[in-house]
């Protein structure tokens, strides 16, 4: 109920409640950025071990040779890409908490 009140706008009390709510929600946000940005299958991030298994030597090395730059290119060119990632997780962590 904090959380939801804070998140609408208007403040429940003056409890000190609120704005510890606020931190753990701005904390939860946080992870789930970086474990969905880690999980994207781009070397060096988490994600690109498990795809790399997959792959033949002959392109595993050009995977890994490359996949540096195309971090590069998705950090600095593909905002709505990764928001777009990320946003569909935090919704389904924000519907559960606010279910509470």
């Amino acid at each position: 109920m904090i959380v939801q009140g804070a998140l609408g706008g208007f403040v429940i009390s003056n409890s000190a409640l609120v704005p510890a709510a606020l931190l753990l929600y701005d904390f939860l946000v946080i992870n789930v950025l970086l474990a969905v940005f880690n999980l994207i299958p781009v070397p060096p991030l988490d994600g690109s071990h498990v795809l790399r298994h997959f792959l033949s030597d002959q392109v595993r090395q050009i995977y890994d040779t490359v996949g540096i730059f195309a971090l590069m290119a998705l950090v600095f060119f593909g905002g709505n890409l990764l928001m777009g990632l990320i946003r569909p997780v935090l919704r389904i962590y924000t519907s559960i908490l606010m279910s509470i």
